[in-house]
């Protein structure tokens, strides 16, 4: 498991810049010699290159309703260890884990949606299933006669290193991973769906899933008023 801290740190401001459609964020740390990251509502957010760094710029459209910050090495700054924070991702953090299987088009699309809790329908993830960067280990494109007949494998993820199974015998589907933060209360139904670049698309409905994420942080605190005599301030969230 990744070393990951997130003891040692505290002063943590937020700043908007651009109208509020970005943010600077700074923090103190007693962590010297590491590199520290940015998680928002479980998902990696940013990080810095230089131990001696202490702020983040980051775009965030949503106030974020969970921030942590944590210290890792150098080497790892660039990693994202969710799933290695003491307190783990939120549980009001959805992810959908989708083998990426040879037979699946190129320039094809995986998208989440959501129905906000009921609230309406929302594209909550999207991701190219098959990037350019990812070989698709079909005859001649990779290491030609290193794998099956047909399928240049050497590239390919090794037993248990996909999707356990999903692939040939000996060789794990590479995965697609699809997050999203439910930030409304309730129920939610999602439904994966698969995009070829002709149009056509295919859908899939989701177990459905129960979440009950903190509430919206208020985006202003007022003082009204104090009387000293009874020292009670008076204050308007809005």
């Amino acid at each position: 498991m990744t070393a990951i801290l997130t003891d040692q740190i505290d002063r943590l401001r937020a700043a908007p810049l651009d109208g509020g459609r970005r943010w600077r964020v700074t923090f103190r740390s007693g962590h010297e010699g590491l590199c520290h990251q940015l998680y928002l509502n479980g998902e990696l957010a940013g990080w810095t290159d230089a131990p001696a760094a202490r702020s983040f710029l980051v775009d965030a459209a949503d106030v974020p309703r969970e921030v942590v910050v944590a210290a890792v090495e150098p080497d790892q700054a660039g990693e994202d260890h969710a799933a290695d924070l003491p307190a783990g991702p939120p549980a009001w953090r959805y992810e959908a884990a989708v083998p990426r299987l040879p037979d699946v088009p190129a320039g094809a699309r995986l998208t989440l949606l959501g129905d906000r809790a009921g609230a309406g329908q929302a594209v909550l993830s999207t991701r190219e299933a098959w990037p350019a960067s990812v070989p698709r280990w079909a005859f001649g494109q990779d290491a030609f006669g290193a794998g099956a007949f047909g399928y240049d494998g050497a590239a390919a993820p090794g037993l248990g290193g996909g999707a356990f199974g999903a692939g040939l015998f000996g060789f794990g589907a590479g995965v697609v991973r699809l997050a999203a933060a439910l930030a409304e209360d309730g129920t939610h139904q999602l439904r994966l769906r698969l995009s070829s670049a002709d149009g056509r698309s295919v859908e899939t409905v989701l177990s459905p899933v129960t979440v009950h994420p903190p509430p919206e942080p208020p985006a202003s605190v007022e003082c009204v008023s104090y009387d000293p005599q009874t020292h009670v301030l008076t204050a308007q969230v809005h």
